[in-house]
């Protein structure tokens, strides 16, 4: 059979024949148009005129093409071979669509990652800081004094003195001792205190804060007096140490300090049970007349907070017999 076609397009068609058909159909219904269809008037330079061209599909599905062009665009649409063999041949057609599904993701996904994910893989991840929450002040809750007839120490002794209270009495001695060690730490230790002491009160008489230079917070602080006129034993520092278990609410914080007051120095057992000890604990010579002589505290009330405060002696009036001690943080006196 004659072919109009050059080598490389007879090779595509020798490769499929079905499109070799509709090609060699479509060249023939060309030569049986009438002439008075294809011409055109190139001289004049006129407008050319509307041909028409009805194509019978074939059993592949291909549909009625009409077109609106010049002689040379039909020509060369009804003379491409590959517009034939895409439309006619399904295989094409499979492979093309697969083609554009495996390319499109692909390209959509590296303009993406230009963009934004590379971006995100440059810059290193930087912790956002998270806030903790403030910690709310709980109010303290002091529990009733035991005593509704005095306050303090004026009080109590106009109530004494009104009820005939015998000042050799345990009682008077020691609710006595108790206001005087209150004002003694208040005035030259810096501490806020309030009386508690009654029964089952596991040996705490006063309870209250104190503020050191060393923290911005108040330290709560629980004291227990000993009105004692005979040597001071280690027995009451394990005293203490119960009073830490029965503290109220407000005072069972491992950074509670405790604090034994008496009359007498501390000897050398007293101070080997306070180093022994696991609580925060300290020792504080107080005179009846609320003079404080002697303050010692173990390493862990150390590691609370009295890491840094310095005990000094001052003599009073100069007179070298009468001393007292006190409080320093970097040379400056800690006072009420």
């Amino acid at each position: 059979m004659f072919c109009l076609l050059p080598p490389s397009r007879r090779i595509l068609c020798l490769q499929q024949p079905q499109a070799f058909r509709n090609l060699s159909t479509t060249i023939r219904k060309l030569r049986n148009t009438s002439t008075s269809q294809l011409l055109l008037d190139s001289g004049k330079k006129k407008r050319t005129r509307k041909a028409s061209l009805k194509g019978n599909s074939d059993h592949d599905g291909v549909q009625n093409v009409s077109t609106e062009t010049s002689e040379k665009e039909v020509t060369l649409k009804s003379l491409d071979p590959t517009s034939l063999i895409s439309s006619s041949d399904p295989s094409t057609k499979k492979k093309r669509k697969k083609k554009e599904t495996l390319e499109s993701p692909k390209l959509t996904s590296e303009k993406t990652r230009t963009k934004k994910d590379i971006s995100k893989e440059t810059e290193p991840d930087i912790p956002i800081p998270v806030k903790k929450p403030r910690r709310k002040k709980e109010k303290l809750v002091y529990p009733d004094s035991s005593s509704l007839n005095h306050l303090d120490l004026s009080t109590f002794l106009e109530y004494a003195t009104r009820t005939g209270m015998s000042q050799t009495s345990t009682t008077y001695v020691g609710t006595h001792y108790e206001y005087i060690v209150q004002i003694a730490c208040e005035q030259h230790l810096g501490m806020s205190l309030k009386r508690i002491g009654g029964k089952s009160d596991y040996g705490i008489d006063l309870l209250g804060t104190w503020k050191l230079p060393t923290a911005k917070r108040h330290f709560r602080v629980l004291v227990q007096c000993k009105a004692l006129g005979a040597k001071v034993q280690p027995a009451v520092v394990r005293e203490l140490e119960g009073a830490f278990v029965g503290a109220p609410p407000g005072w069972r914080d491992p950074d509670v300090l405790g604090f034994l007051v008496t009359q007498r120095p501390a000897t050398k057992g007293v101070r080997e049970a306070l180093g022994r000890s696991r609580w925060p604990m300290g020792y504080v010579l107080c005179e009846s007349d609320g003079s404080i002589l002697q303050i010692l505290w173990n390493r862990r009330a150390a590691e609370v907070g009295l890491d840094g405060v310095e005990v000094q002696t001052r003599y009073l009036g100069g007179e070298q017999t009468r001393r007292e001690a006190l409080l320093s943080w970097k040379g400056k006196p800690i006072r009420g």
